[in-house]
């Protein structure tokens, strides 16, 4: 068999109008992506540890305490405060309810503006669990050995908390149901397949 006999000098077209690339897209419908979610949510507990550590330093400056930084197990750094039990336990409240408050402000904006990605929504709700966590640890420290918690104005980071899960709530409900990073991503690939056909 000759070469031309193996590769005709014409080939017959090929019917690109007929070939389906839908199953090829069908077959990502399934996959997901976390990305936002875990971008958003590490953005989320940076925000509120600095505002922790802002507002320890601040407060601890202005009521004159002494803030040293330690280390645990010799390698893992954290402030020390010296300060008497009323300064302590100021120090400690307020440096929560700032914390709590940061976690509020990053739930403000999905409440004002509707159709927020669920998967960010969900991610800052995450800096909002995380103070939770702080107020309730220090309150279980306050049970065990008083002086951690001033009572007189810990009441405000529980009704932020409340406040916090009632923005997380609504931002959820406001946003459109399934609305994520990949599903817009997965529209607009079939978008631009049915523009190439």
């Amino acid at each position: 068999m000759s070469d031309r006999e193996m590769f005709p000098e014409e080939f017959p077209p090929l019917p690109l109008d007929e070939i389906d690339l839908a199953p090829t897209v069908g077959t990502r419908r399934e996959e997901r992506t976390y990305e936002t979610l875990v971008l958003t949510a590490f953005s989320a507990a940076l925000t509120v540890l600095i505002a922790k550590i802002a507002a320890v330093l601040l407060i601890g400056n202005f009521l004159g305490a002494t803030i040293t930084i330690q280390f645990f197990l010799g390698f893992l750094p954290y402030f020390g405060i010296i300060a008497d039990p009323s300064t302590f336990t100021t120090i400690v409240t307020f440096s929560t309810i700032a914390m709590i408050t940061a976690s509020l402000v990053l739930l403000v904006r999905p409440v004002l503006q509707a159709g927020w990605d669920r998967q960010a929504i969900w991610g800052r709700g995450v800096g909002l669990a995380i103070a939770a966590e702080t107020f309730f640890l220090e309150a279980l420290r306050h049970w065990i050995w008083p002086e951690v918690l001033r009572w007189d104005w810990a009441w405000l980071a529980g009704f932020e908390l409340v406040l916090g899960l009632v923005l997380l709530v609504t931002a959820l409900k406001q946003s459109e149901t399934g609305t994520d990073n990949v599903l817009s991503a997965r529209s607009a690939h079939v978008d631009t397949t049915e523009e190439i056909r």
